[in-house]
């Protein structure tokens, strides 16, 4: 560094050096007559060479890091000497004028020659270091400038990309508050469900049969149609990837759910359904159908009906250039109020839409008289009866697999096994929730030998009801009224209950006047389902788990019995009536008390049980008005006025509660004497 500093410092003396030998060269100049010419040249190139050097100058002082002196040092260094001799040669020629003339002639022309071409020399080379410095710079400038053009078209991309990003999901939020407003129930879960139950091999002979046409399976409870219905609806899915133009949307009706058990609930579904699907595939015309009601009903409290919600499903329906499948399941489970308005509503579907070769529509339902005067009769809708021995041979394949694969049953001797197959299947009648809930109860621990099996199997019961009447009449005595209290809010339920709210329940005294909580009474959920065998299952994990019944046919079991037969050991029916009314009793009886509750329980340090309370607690209180205004008696109690005037605060500020329009038509039956004005007051505000 200090070599190159030393260089630098003497390269920027050149210029003086140069300046002063101009000067001596000039003198010499007025004093030899005879050397004009030659001193005149070494002056001009001198005064060359100095330009130069100027020029040099800023990239000696320069501290660009890209400026490389390396290769100017060795003659920086050769000029410096150079010029130190000639100023010495002048110099003594300077001093002996008188001698001048003879000296020049004697040789001092060749060596000012040699000086002129060396000073020309340094001034070329220092030239082409400042040409190839200005050479680069040029080049680093244009660099610079692609850099920045770069970075500038970079910024502008990114830019782009982001208004693109933020148009797309404003764009997105507009779409789903069209459907947020619209509130579809997704029929995934239920599908989902339904395929839970599958077995490979099983069903398969049913596609083709139920794809061509306008048919679906209709048969008894119990036969498998749901699990065939799902089995079109992936066959349909798949071929939906090799066909993009075809949409296909779906509804399982439940029992389990009656809120989304309706017309309405399904005619949503439906059009959000084929909107969703065609969103990005042509021009979006069934999303922009949905989009034009929103915009009638987004600014008003009023919900179009069904016969609005009907024509929208028409129209969206309409657009479709592909097939169009619509498969319905479970009709017959549909909520009886409404069930008359379903039947008419397939009825305008199918009629708008019968002379059209690619619309598919698949349903499913049990022979009622209704299913089979509208669909049959009236629309002369193909029926498919199931064929018992295709039936039969997918519950061969069944029993085969679960002999194999249960823990209790694949250890079996093979004869017993064979017993086991052929009395299922000689009594099996093509129902597969009969010989599930036969294959349950042989894997019931207190079945251990070979001869209790083969007692069992003596009297298996070969209908439904009637296995269900065995597995009731096997409940211990003293667990009963709380198996029958779990089966009462399950078959009641307007959704099915989380583990943790059937857990809370059984927390909470039926008979409530303050609440108490008993961790004796705590059931985890083994032993839940333990109590209620195969009337019972449970779908999810963890905190979302859901308990629902098995099967239908188990509601309809449990609604037909006697509710209050005066038996002391014989298990009681269920009465949606009185299920409304402990589920609504319950609930109001329980939020005057909620604050006090956790404190007590939160100060005692009983924080598991309190997790599954606030659960039940959450349940009842968003369930309380819809079981209210379906419950027959529970409105008329006297103790219902005051507890719902106490509870006006929490009316208003509960999300669940505060419904103006809903609570209005329930108060409509409560005798409100003493409690006058408050109605159209404060809670319709």
């Amino acid at each position: 560094m200090a070599e190159l500093f030393g260089t630098i410092t003497a390269a920027l003396g050149l210029i003086s050096v140069v300046k002063e030998v101009a000067v001596l060269g000039l003198s010499i100049h007025d004093a030899v007559k005879e050397a004009s010419n030659d001193i005149a040249a070494l002056q001009m190139h001198l005064q060359a060479l100095e330009v130069v050097l100027q020029q040099l100058a800023p990239l000696m002082r320069s501290e660009d890091p890209n400026i490389d002196l390396d290769v100017l040092q060795l003659p920086l260094h050769q000029l410096t000497k150079d010029m130190t001799l000639l100023l010495k040669e002048l110099q003594k020629l300077k001093s002996r004028k008188r001698f001048l003339p003879v000296r020049w002639a004697l040789g001092g022309e060749k060596r000012f020659s040699k000086w002129v071409v060396s000073v020309e020399r340094y001034k070329t080379l220092f030239t082409l270091a400042i040409t190839a410095d200005t050479r680069h710079r040029v080049e680093r400038l244009h660099s610079k400038s692609d850099d920045v053009r770069r970075t500038q078209e970079e910024q502008a991309e990114r830019q782009r990309q982001r208004d693109e990003a933020e148009e797309q999901r404003q764009q997105a939020d507009k779409i789903e508050k069209v459907f947020r407003w619209l509130g579809a129930p997704a029929p995934e879960a239920n599908h989902k469900s339904a395929r839970s139950t599958y077995l490979l091999g099983t069903g398969d002979w049913s596609d083709p049969i139920l794809r061509s046409g306008r048919r679906g399976p209709c048969a008894i409870s119990g036969s498998g149609k749901t699990i065939l219905m799902s089995s079109a609806i992936n066959s349909i899915q798949e071929s939906l990837q090799r066909n993009p133009d075809d949409v296909l949307a779906y509804y399982y009706f439940s029992f389990s759910e009656p809120v989304h058990a309706t017309p309405r609930a399904m005619l949503e579904s439906l059009m959000s359904q084929i909107a969703r699907q065609r969103l990005n595939v042509g021009d979006g015309k069934p999303f922009r159908c949905l989009e034009a009601l929103y915009s009638i009903y987004k600014l008003s409290s009023d919900r179009p009906d069904e016969s609005i919600l009907l024509s929208t499903l028409q129209e969206i329906i309409a657009t479709v250039d592909g097939w169009t499948y619509i498969i319905l399941d479970a009709l017959d489970e549909c909520v009886t109020s409404t069930s008359k308005q379903l039947w008419d509503t397939i009825h305008s579907i199918h009629t708008s839409f019968a002379p059209n070769p690619k619309f598919h529509i698949l349903l499913s339902a049990r022979p009622g008289p209704q299913a089979i005067e509208t669909l049959q009769n009236t629309l002369e809708f193909e029926f498919v009866r199931l064929d018992t021995k295709l039936v039969d041979a997918d519950i061969s394949t069944f029993v085969d697999d679960r002999l194999s694969t249960s823990a209790r049953l694949r250890d079996l001797d093979d004869d017993v096994k064979d017993m086991i197959r052929e009395k299922l299947l000689s009594g099996s009648q093509g129902l597969f929730r009969l010989v599930r809930c036969q294959l349950e109860h042989l894997e019931e621990p207190r079945v251990r030998s070979h001869a209790t099996i083969r007692k069992i199997l003596s009297t298996l019961p070969t209908e439904l009801n009637t296995m269900y009447a065995r597995i009731l009449s096997q409940v211990d005595k003293k667990d009963r009224a709380e198996v029958r209290r779990i089966l009462s809010w399950i078959v009641a339920a307007n959704r099915p209950m989380t583990i943790n709210e059937v857990s809370g329940l059984l927390l909470v005294d039926p008979d409530i006047s303050t609440l108490q909580l008993d961790k004796a009474m705590f059931r985890p959920l083994e032993n839940i389902i333990a109590l209620c065998g195969c009337l019972v299952r449970t779908q999810g994990e963890g905190d979302e788990t859901v308990i629902s019944f098995g099967h239908q046919s188990v509601a309809d079991y449990l609604l037909q019995l006697p509710s209050d037969d005066g038996s002391d050991d014989g298990f009681l029916g269920v009465s949606m009536n009185q299920a409304d009314d402990e589920i609504f009793l319950t609930s109001w009886r329980l939020l005057p008390i909620i604050e006090s509750v956790y404190s007590k329980e939160q100060a005692n340090g009983r924080q598991a049980l309190l997790r599954l309370v606030q659960a039940f607690i959450d349940y009842c209180v968003e369930v309380w008005l819809f079981h209210g205004m379906r419950s027959s008696g529970a409105i008329h109690n006297p103790s219902v006025a005051p507890l719902i005037y106490s509870l006006l605060p929490f009316l208003k500020a509960c999300p669940h509660c505060n419904k103006a329009d809903t609570m209005e038509d329930f108060c409509q039956g409560i005798d409100f004497s003493g409690f006058e004005g408050w109605l159209t007051g404060e809670i319709l505000m």
